[in-house]
């Protein structure tokens, strides 16, 4: 089933036109569309061959001709787009935690930021404060981001946690006869880097003490060391 890269692809174009400060209608679209792809329950292939992605709500015939590009190609031109018009100074900015895509924006125009570094200078020689939505605090948060960053702590990189993660969901599915609850759509944007949970530690939510683990599932992490109220390490 490609519904889930679908789903991501359509996600990521949303985050990027975000980016652009482009129409929040078409932003909405594209979000709306990427949400009722992954909670169909047939394959996406199929409804194309069948000639019915129309009929799934969200999808018009501009989405659907998306849809057959990339089960066609493999890729979707208008992301590909996106990417190269988005400066790389800009998608820097939004690899740091409390920065989004607005503020990132912003940033970018007033100071022609081009780095991480840059930022980080500007914010300790407290140039930040006193910009629309900027003040002192706005500046710690950034340099504690920065910070965070720079350690790189219990994170995936998104091209090795969501694979993970949808090992997880067809191994709990084939326990439980259903995949648990929830909505990993924020960590499949480019700007989005805060911690994610790992496998092992999404297993203990789940998984009955009897089962047998995955082959990669860590004995060391018991049931009773992470608990669904736990925040990351450090909160």
């Amino acid at each position: 089933m490609k519904n889930r890269e679908i789903a991501a692809i359509f996600n990521e174009i949303a985050y990027y036109l975000e980016i652009r400060d482009d129409n929040p209608f078409k932003i909405r679209a594209y979000r709306k569309a990427a949400l009722n792809i992954e909670n169909l329950s047939a394959p996406i292939e199929q409804l194309a061959e069948q000639n019915q992605l129309e009929k799934i709500p969200g999808i018009g015939k501009d989405l659907a001709l998306k849809v057959r590009e990339f089960l066609t190609t493999g890729s979707v031109g208008h992301l590909e787009e996106l990417k190269h018009d988005t400066p790389p100074g800009l998608l820097a900015l939004l690899d740091i935690q409390g920065i989004g895509p607005k503020t990132a924006r912003h940033l970018y125009e007033t100071f022609g930021i081009e780095s991480i570094e840059d930022l980080e200078k500007l914010a300790r020689e407290h140039k930040l404060a006193g910009l629309p939505g900027m003040k002192e605090k706005t500046e710690e948060n950034i340099l504690k981001g920065i910070e965070f960053l720079k350690q790189g702590k219990d994170r995936f990189p998104l091209g090795v946690a969501l694979p993970l993660a949808e090992e997880v969901v067809d191994y709990l599915k084939k326990l439980h006869g259903k995949a648990p609850s929830g909505n990993g759509e924020r960590h499949r944007y480019p700007g989005d880097r805060r911690p994610a949970e790992t496998g092992d530690e999404c297993l203990c939510r789940h998984v009955p003490r009897k089962a047998s683990p995955l082959p990669w599932h860590n004995p060391l992490i018991s049931h009773s060391q992470q608990r669904p109220s736990d925040g990351p390490p450090g909160s």
